[in-house]
């Protein structure tokens, strides 16, 4: 308050008018002597009898020799910041046009920067707007406008903020003088409440020592998805079946200043989804998670899966860079979904190169193969994919758990030590890469007990006399395949260039042919398929003969020509007149297209009556 707005001299020694008379005292000091304000001057002079308002000179106490004295400078301007003008403004208020503000509303704010004589400043100035629901990112300020030099407006809009006084201030830069204004801040309406994320989908069963817990966040919010602030929220499972609880002490929360809410959930000792339901007290309104899997989370040796595609890759015989993808699909004896993140390994020790590791969501992952550096003389690269995981058995009484009703473990069940089968032959011989999980340097064999988590806790008749994690593993052959075509096996077929010989109107049918690709050092294993997706079509090359059967196949996704459709042909001899001439010039087509390379093969029909 300044001693220039006359209604001040009303007010109370406050701290708002203590601080305008400190500033009408120093503009008094700047008017009258020095004597008047209690000064001294230099060497004691008295100025008890100078007339007010006169200019005072101090005496010099330098050695200077001017002649001139000093005089006061002019007073510097002291600016006030309020609303309004002359007799009618307002020190320390902001000006608004609306004192509610519902969620989504705007109010125009207006303050006046003025001098100690109410008038408006000379030079242009700045202020600032702050206020308690934007500093929580509730309410938000638009651009500050100068409308005329010295009257400052900006739009405020309430984004979400619930409170009875918000306090909006503005600040004059210039010397920190303030105005104010409260205004009542009014939040949405609860329209939703929805689920936002989990730590995790996938809990451990109770006891057997994964991760038991997952945190959940759910949202309140109004018009717009604009979050509702300082709601209260309780939380339940849809079951409680077998132990899974929330959280003591997080059953129910109040919405940040996001609309969010936290709790946690913990498992139990049965498997199976449990869903947790969050409830806006106020309103009702309930938002549901995802399912949250309760499992083991540990994958089981018969539900490990490993598939690729292409198997017979084109052009990787003599090509860098010819990928295939390996695919891992796994589940836990439950067939749910292993935990998150857990890492399968894989090595292809023969040839090519192969991403060291995935890791599994949603129970799958998937790595690239790509040709590369030597390659073996058959062509044909074992890669190797193995985790850690549980054993297979046989459940007999259905309880999902190990137990002495279960008689003793397979032969087929009793995991050894993970290994590739190098030479394909079905057993590990020594040479061959194997994972030593126990670091002994031998591949040891099964244990003839079931390895796996211990699952006492979820029922007591469980047996956990073995390890409590095996490595387990799958193996897939990659076959380099070349695209020259080679008649392996003619079956009913004549050889290649001999004549067939038909009578007039007669048919004969050829079947058992089986082509591989040209790669001889594969034959002890049957030979290698052509690539992935050659064509193989046959044709009558003149008339008066026809195809009929099978005409046209094509090489499917596979490492070994034996598991191919053998390719048979009919071949028919049109019936002609008995006194035509017959057909000359007939030939049987075998037109063979793979990769970079057309092959045909030919045998001359000859017609006879």
């Amino acid at each position: 308050m300044h001693a220039s707005s006359p209604r001040r001299a009303l007010f109370s020694l406050s701290d708002s008018a203590s601080r305008v008379m400190s500033r009408t005292a120093a503009i008094a000091c700047l008017a009258l002597t020095l004597a008047a304000c209690g000064g001294g001057g230099g060497g004691g002079a008295n100025f008890a009898g100078t007339p007010a308002g006169s200019v005072v000179t101090t005496p010099s106490t330098g050695t200077g020799t001017g002649t001139g004295g000093s005089t006061t400078a002019p007073p510097t301007p002291v600016y006030s910041i309020g609303n309004g003008s002359g007799s009618g403004f307002k020190d320390g208020v902001v000006d608004t046009n609306k004192t509610t503000l519902e969620s989504g509303d705007t109010a125009t704010l207006r303050v006046n920067v003025v001098d100690q004589a109410t008038n408006p400043p000379a030079t242009d100035l700045s202020v600032s707007f702050a206020s308690t629901c934007s500093s929580s990112g509730l309410a938000t300020f638009g651009a500050i406008s100068q409308v005329t030099r010295g009257l400052f407006s900006v739009d405020y809009t309430n984004s979400g903020c619930d409170r009875a006084e918000d306090v909006v201030t503005a600040t004059l830069t210039t010397n920190g003088d303030q105005a104010s204004t409260k205004i009542r801040m009014v939040g949405p309406d609860v329209l939703s409440v929805s689920f936002v994320s989990a730590t995790s989908t996938q809990l451990a069963l109770a006891g057997i020592g994964g991760n038991e817990s997952s945190e959940l966040i759910f949202k309140v919010a109004g018009p717009q998805g604009v979050p509702v602030v300082g709601k209260s929220v309780d939380f339940s499972l849809n079951t409680s079946v077998g132990g899974a609880s929330i959280l003591a002490g997080r059953t129910s929360a109040t919405t940040d200043q996001a609309g969010q809410v936290r709790t946690v959930v913990n498992s139990g000792t049965i498997a199976g989804p449990v869903n947790v339901r969050a409830v806006e007290r106020g309103t009702g309104k309930q938002g549901i998670s995802p399912d949250i899997v309760i499992s083991t989370g540990v994958p089981n040796a018969n539900r490990f899966s490993l598939s690729y595609a292409p198997q017979n890759l084109g052009r990787a015989f003599n090509t860098d860079g010819t990928e295939t993808t390996l695919n891992i699909i796994a589940s836990d004896i439950f067939g749910n979904n292993p935990t998150d993140g857990t890492r399968v390994t894989f090595v292809s020790p023969e040839s090519g190169n192969v991403q060291n590791s995935c890791q599994l969501q949603n129970g799958a992952c998937s790595v690239i193969w790509r040709s590369s550096g030597s390659r073996p003389q058959n062509m044909r690269a074992t890669v190797l994919a193995y985790t850690s995981g549980a054993e297979n058995f046989t459940d007999k009484n259905g309880n999902s758990v190990y137990d002495l009703a279960d008689g003793a473990i397979l032969p087929s069940d009793d995991m050894s030590e993970p290994y590739a089968d190098e030479n394909e032959n079905g057993r590990y011989d020594i040479g061959e890469y194997f994972f030593d999980t126990n670091k002994n340097a031998v591949r040891d064999i099964g244990n003839g007990k079931w390895d796996g988590p211990c699952l006492s806790k979820v029922d007591s008749r469980a047996v956990c006399a073995g390890e409590s994690t095996v490595a387990i593993y799958g193996s897939a052959v990659v076959v380099m395949s070349d695209s020259t075509p080679r008649i392996k096996t003619l079956g009913s077929f004549p050889s290649v260039g001999s004549p067939i010989i038909m009578t007039q109107g007669s048919s004969v049918a050829f079947s058992g042919m089986y082509l591989t690709d040209g790669n001889t050092f594969a034959d002890s294993l049957g030979g290698n398929p052509l690539p992935l997706d050659t064509t193989i079509t046959f044709s009558i090359d003149g008339g008066g003969a026809s195809t009929r059967g099978v005409s046209t196949y094509t090489i499917p996704n596979t490492t070994r020509p034996e598991g191919s459709l053998p390719l048979g042909i009919s071949v028919a001899a049109a019936i002609v007149a008995p006194t035509a001439t017959l057909p000359a010039n007939v030939t049987l087509m075998m037109r063979v297209v793979a990769p970079g390379l057309t092959t045909d093969f030919q045998w001359p029909i000859i017609i006879t009556r």
